[in-house]
């Protein structure tokens, strides 16, 4: 199951995220889409590198880890527009670090518990970074918490998952937990901009009435004859072009019936001709 399941989520979380990316241009939805790709080539590698029985498939795919974990803070903190902090360089870089040990040693730091510096990194800098998003929730709005709460769960399910596996049953429950996180992660997204998106609208809206309603609610001056408008600078404006100037209104024009029958006797014209 996790072979289909893990990359297909992170896949559906990278394509939404870089999409949303492309669209609004900001540069935390990139990092993450970044992150997600990541996070996608890692589940791909789990399962090709172990079915080869690599000899350092543990290190590649943590490799691969730590590089998410970079790129999912590096858009936590491009979100609030602050650099990453030096103290995250000093923990990936120890990380990188053990890594490479691990390559050389053959072995892993914990018995019993492969690994497991490196799912905890990943659970720390996933909860840090659902905690940068629930911090700005008055900012983003009530789904920025769906998402937030979803990468808190992805953070524990992982970060404590070296231990956790030695439960009967733990490694399917864990798996369609975080699975179905990611995917809430990303829906919670969509709601996100979704409401962002209607709210700009709204805005634009009432600006536009706004104008309007500047424009057109006052007393006009209007030419008892010809029907001109006088402007504010005290010209003389036809009607057609005084409102095309001062809101989204285009003029066609047209016959009314009444006109054909005083100016144009005789002429006989379809329903068009009054519209």
């Amino acid at each position: 199951m996790p072979s289909i399941t893990g990359p297909f989520s992170s896949l559906i979380l990278t394509i939404v995220f870089a999409l949303m990316w492309r669209l609004h241009r900001e540069r935390w939805l990139g990092l993450w889409a970044v992150a997600s790709a990541l996070w996608t080539v890692r589940y791909l590698a789990s399962s090709t590198l172990g079915a080869l029985d690599f000899a350092h498939s543990d290190q590649i795919i943590h490799g691969i880890s730590l590089a998410r974990n970079y790129y999912l803070l590096l858009g936590g903190y491009a979100l609030v527009e602050r650099p990453l902090p030096r103290p995250w360089y000093l923990l990936l870089g120890a990380d990188a670090l053990l890594l490479l040990w691990e390559t050389q040693a053959g072995t892993s730091v914990i018995a019993g518990a492969r690994g497991a510096p490196h799912y905890l990194l990943y659970g720390v800098t996933t909860g840090a970074t659902a905690m940068i998003v629930y911090a700005q929730r008055a900012r983003l709005g009530p789904e920025s918490a769906l998402v937030s709460g979803c990468l808190a769960i992805v953070g524990v399910s992982v970060g404590f998952f070296p231990w956790l596996r030695a439960v009967p049953y733990a490694d399917p429950v864990i798996f369609s937990l975080v699975h179905a996180a990611q995917l809430g992660v990303g829906f919670g997204a969509l709601l996100l901009f979704h409401r962002r998106a209607m709210t700009e609208r709204d805005a634009a809206l009432e600006r536009l009435e706004t104008a309007l309603s500047k424009a057109i609610a006052k007393l006009l001056p209007i030419c008892a004859h010809c029907k001109s408008i006088r402007n504010d600078q005290g010209e003389w404006e036809k009607l057609e072009r005084y409102f095309s100037k001062r809101s989204i209104t285009d003029f066609s024009h047209g016959i009314c019936p009444d006109c054909v029958r005083t100016h144009y006797p005789g002429l006989e014209l379809g329903e068009s001709a009054g519209r």
